[in-house]
């Protein structure tokens, strides 16, 4: 978790906080909406 927290802009922290609560429900599931999440958000360069 802390590696994902340097690699974010600071004032993310809700992104951090839904991350979190992320991992109680269907991580897979998830971790692909997130990755889109930052993506759209430029926070994170993935090629699609």
């Amino acid at each position: 978790m802390a590696s994902l927290a340097t690699r974010i802009a600071p004032g993310n922290d809700l992104l951090i906080i839904a991350r979190v609560g992320c991992l109680f429900v269907e991580p897979d599931l998830l971790d692909k909406a997130f990755e889109q999440v930052f993506t759209q958000a430029g926070l994170l360069s993935v090629n699609v």
